[in-house]
């Protein structure tokens, strides 16, 4: 007799490229694009098929389960802050609203040391990451995960329905990729993933710092979400050259934050 495969739950990752900070509070994550003028680039979608995001909008993540799951301090530092930084601050390009995830992959890590402002952390950090993986089921079906844009009558900007691959014969996969990244082949400062990480910083109200970070650790296979390549999340791109000879090769990303300060 055929056995019958049982179904798989569908996965719905939301993959955060660059200089995105994530907020945590009681209730969701708040995902601060942060704003480094031209020299990134700010845009949402499939990969490969992006869309710029509109400076000062302010999105929601529609149709995916509450996993209860913050930002990892390990991975990547986690400020301890009373509440979510004004979405008209300085630095801030755009912020989005999700629901905790289920799970958060954080890759393409580097080494990093903490100089002043250790105190106000939520732990230690051993890494700074430059791509985290936000993993959700989705509420009711795949088909219905959307990210809407306001204010006013919100203006669907991406829907999974049309973004739907198949793992297997009982489990399916959708991905939304946002990008607050430098442009592949651009040129940037040696200094540049300094500069990012005390953008974070001001936009969170901290004054924590960092040395110069060690060059980027590789990403292992095991490491890697069902059913996503190393060359959608940018694991197969040289860092690009610097405007002062030599290569880019530092891992580049923000500070979280976690309202409250609680483990």
């Amino acid at each position: 007799m055929p056995t019958h495969t049982p179904q798989q739950p569908d996965i719905f990752y939301l993959v955060l490229h660059g200089l995105i900070s994530i907020i945590e509070t009681p209730t969701d994550l708040r995902l601060y694009m942060l704003d480094v003028g031209p020299v990134h680039s700010y845009e949402g979608g499939n990969w490969g098929a992006f869309t710029p995001i509109d400076q000062g909008s302010n999105g929601t993540l529609l149709g995916v389960k509450d996993g209860g799951v913050g930002p990892d301090p390990i991975a990547n530092p986690v400020v301890k802050i009373p509440s979510p930084p004004a979405t008209n601050t300085t630095g801030v390009y755009s912020v989005i609203t999700v629901p905790k995830p289920r799970k958060v992959h954080s890759i393409d890590k580097g080494d990093i040391q903490i100089t002043t402002g250790s105190d106000q952390l939520l732990d230690t950090p051993k890494t700074l990451s430059a791509v985290r993986i936000l993993e959700y089921e989705a509420a009711t079906k795949l088909e219905d995960i959307s990210l809407k844009f306001g204010p006013g009558p919100n203006i669907q900007f991406w829907r999974a329905e049309f973004s739907i691959a198949r793992l297997s014969e009982s489990q399916r996969i959708s991905a939304l990729h946002l990008i607050d990244d430098p442009p592949l082949g651009s040129v940037v400062p040696v200094t540049h993933h300094v500069d990012e990480f005390a953008l974070s910083c001001q936009v969170l109200g901290t004054a924590i710092t960092i040395k110069e970070a060690a060059k980027a650790l590789t990403t292992p296979d095991s490491a890697m979400p069902l059913g996503l390549s190393r060359i959608e999340l940018g694991l197969e791109f040289p860092h690009q050259p610097n405007d002062l000879g030599g290569g880019c090769t530092a891992c580049c990303g923000g500070a979280d934050g976690k309202v409250g300060g609680h483990g």
